[in-house]
C-alpha cells in the first residue's frame, strides 16, 4: 500500500537497535516488563485498575473486574512479550500501559476471540481464516492493547514509548508482521493507519483488525526520533492515508 511504502522511505536514514540501545532513551516514568512475574505486584493492580477506567468509558463501554483483567494479562503475557507501564501521579499511579507478545499463527484466532469475549457463531473460523491467509510467517506480533487514562494524554510521546519496547521484543525475536485490533470509534484508530497498519477485517462485533506487513520502519523511527521530527513524520504519514482513503 502507499502509505505503508511512504513509511518506509521515511524511515530509510535511520537504522533498529535491539532493546535497550535505542539513540533516543525511553523517560524515566515508562517501566517494561518481559514476564508477568517481573511486575510488582502493587504495579499490577493498578494497570488492572487503569484498564478497568479507559474500557469502560466510550466506546468501549465495557465492564471488568481487576481479577479479570489481571488474569487476561496472565494469558497474554506468555513469552517473548512485553508489557510496558507509564507512570500517572499520586492519584493513579498507572497513567499508561502497552502490552503485545509474539504469537504463532495458529493460536492467533482463539487469542482474539478469548481478548474480547467474542460470542457470536462461526467469529473464530472467520478470524482464523483471514489471519492464516494473510501473515506470511509462522509467527506474528500481537499488540494486544494499548490506552493512556485521559488526564495523561497529550502528544506522541506516550503512544512512542509505550508502543516501543514490545516492537523492539518482536523485531529481536525475527518477527516483523504485526496485529492490532481497535473500534473504528477510538482516537487511536486512524494513528494506526498513519502508522503502517492497514484493514485486516473491517469489523467483528464493533472490533476492527488491522495488519502491518512490517513493523520495522515504525520501531526504527520510534527508536531514532522525537518531538517535532517525529510529529512531522506522522503528518507526512497522514497526509497521505488521507489522500489515499
Amino acid at each position: 500500500m502507499r502509505y505503508n511504502a511512504m513509511l518506509k522511505t521515511l524511515a530509510l536514514p535511520f537504522k533498529a537497535y535491539p532493546p535497550g540501545e535505542a539513540p533516543v532513551k525511553s523517560p524515566d516514568v515508562f517501566r517494561s516488563f518481559h514476564g508477568l512475574e517481573e511486575v510488582p505486584l502493587a504495579w499490577l493492580w493498578d494497570a488492572a485498575l487503569a484498564y478497568i477506567g479507559v474500557f469502560g468509558e466510550p466506546p468501549w463501554n465495557e465492564t471488568w473486574e481487576a481479577q479479570e483483567v489481571v488474569a487476561k494479562m496472565e494469558s497474554e503475557l506468555k513469552r517473548p512479550a512485553c508489557l510496558t507501564l507509564m507512570e500517572g501521579d499520586a492519584e493513579q499511579r498507572v497513567g499508561g500501559f502497552c502490552w503485545g507478545a509474539v504469537v504463532p499463527v495458529e493460536e492467533a484466532a482463539d487469542r482474539a476471540v478469548e481478548a474480547h469475549r467474542f460470542k457470536g457463531s462461526g467469529v473464530r473460523g472467520r478470524i482464523a481464516g483471514k489471519l492464516e491467509a494473510v501473515i506470511k510467517g509462522k509467527r506474528a506480533f500481537f499488540l494486544d492493547e494499548v490506552a493512556i487514562s485521559r488526564r495523561f494524554r497529550g502528544g506522541m510521546a506516550p503512544i512512542q514509548f509505550l508502543v516501543r519496547p514490545a516492537l523492539e521484543i518482536a523485531v529481536d525475536e525475527g518477527t516483523i508482521e504485526g496485529v492490532g485490533w481497535t473500534s473504528w470509534n477510538s482516537k487511536i484508530a486512524p494513528l494506526s493507519l498513519y502508522l503502517g497498519f492497514s484493514t485486516l477485517i473491517a469489523e467483528v462485533e464493533e472490533i476492527a483488525f488491522l495488519y502491518n506487513p512490517d513493523i520495522r520502519p515504525l520501531l526504527k523511527i520510534a527508536q531514532n526520533v522525537n518531538g517535532q521530527v517525529l510529529e512531522r513524520i506522522i503528518r507526512s504519514a497522514s497526509r497521505l492515508v488521507r489522500k489515499v482513503a
